[in-house]
């Protein structure tokens, strides 16, 4: 019964603007998988972020429009003004003027009347909203933008707040009364895999260690090449973009990748990660952190390797991820125990709650949370 009703509050036909720090591509975050699963009952227009201000954007008042689907579109716009220091807060209204007037425009060819949400990821853009009517504001705060100056303006603008994380609560509470938390999502998708495909890594790259995400310079480096000299019959498996701003960890991550038994696949769409990780033998994070310190946030890729039953060696405590430790995610700021764990792992010696992970395979469902995130809206006064 439920489920059922659970069901029909997630058919609603809105009007849906998924405003995103990152564009839309093989990588997919957390706002290309909302926009991916809302589509399925709703017309989503994904707002990319413009690109950096040249002086022609000045006469730029159109906007690209990118169908990938029927009720799925891609928004491609520049802002008009450089967000100059010393005149930032004009410059962001006088952009956030003349982008709400492109957002407008890209709707006129759907019915006006239908509702509009507002669903934003990005903190750095569209403190103000115009032209849009019958419109309900969401901030999806998935990372930590607590210390972002606009964070505040566009907390108390919007009639609804997600946290993803539980430790955002104390800060966004005095902001705003409307706030829910809601962790990552687990979409459908990720429960299926091509069996051909799976049996096809395995063969190729044996009972494999597998790391997926950004590689930038919040990733431990040194503790992968450690993993990588530690277990030399295994492979291990790096798929993600690298971005290092530090000219060190670059040379770094090249010296890695140069051993033997560690493969860099670079970008893999986001869709086809299901075989990766079910092929995988056991499933890494690699993050600096001090020793026992607890990290805000919790990276999607937990969601994705929990979809595949894959144990979990982590280098990082993540506070909203306790409830699983020693049960599906083995948390650790020690390299030896790290170490430990992972060798205990791919020897199938760890204990793994297989009756909990599918409790929080359920519970975590996109269906579900988006379910959970209209029935929020709909009660709003």
């Amino acid at each position: 019964m439920l489920y059922n009703i659970l069901q029909e509050v997630t058919k609603q036909d809105n009007i849906i603007f998924i405003i995103s720090n990152e564009s839309w591509g093989d990588v997919w975050y957390s706002k290309q998988h909302y926009a991916n699963e809302l589509s399925k009952n709703n017309h989503v227009f994904f707002v990319n972020p413009p690109a950096r201000w040249k002086f022609f954007n000045l006469f730029s008042f159109a906007s690209d429009i990118k169908k990938i689907s029927a009720s799925l579109s891609i928004i491609n716009y520049q802002n008009n003004f450089p967000v100059l220091p010393i005149l930032k807060t004009w410059t962001r209204y006088l952009n956030d003027v003349c982008n709400s007037h492109k957002l407008k425009r890209a709707i006129k060819d759907e019915v006006t009347n239908k509702p509009v949400i507002f669903w934003q990821f990005d903190p750095f853009r569209f403190i103000h909203i115009f032209f849009l009517k019958n419109k309900k504001r969401i901030y999806h705060v998935v990372d930590p933008y607590l210390k972002i100056e606009t964070d505040k303006n566009i907390a108390l603008k919007s009639d609804l707040i997600i946290l993803t994380s539980s430790k955002y609560i104390e800060h966004y509470k005095v902001l705003n009364k409307n706030i829910i938390h809601i962790p990552h999502g687990i979409s459908g998708d990720e429960l299926t895999t091509n069996r051909e495909i799976v049996d096809e890594l395995r063969g190729v790259f044996g009972n494999f260690i597998l790391l997926i995400g950004t590689i930038n310079d919040r990733v431990n480096l040194h503790l992968l090449k450690k993993i990588a000299t530690s277990f030399p019959q295994n492979n291990l498996i790096i798929i993600g973009p690298r971005f290092f701003q530090k000219s060190d960890n670059a040379l770094t991550f090249e010296s890695l990748i140069k051993c033997k038994n560690v493969k860099y696949l670079g970008i893999i769409h986001a869709k086809k990660l299901n075989n990766y990780t079910a092929a995988s033998r056991v499933c890494i994070l690699s993050y600096y952190t001090e020793e026992n310190e607890f990290c805000l946030g919790t990276p999607l890729k937990v969601s994705s390797y929990i979809a595949q039953k894959k144990m979990i060696v982590s280098s990082t405590f993540f506070y909203d991820l306790l409830e699983l430790n020693k049960k599906i995610i083995y948390l650790t700021s020690q390299t030896d125990e790290f170490l430990n764990y992972l060798k205990s792992a791919l020897e199938n010696n760890l204990y793994y709650d297989s009756e909990l992970a599918k409790e929080y395979i359920e519970k975590t469902s996109y269906e579900k949370l988006i379910s959970t995130i209209f029935i929020s809206i709909n009660n709003l006064k």
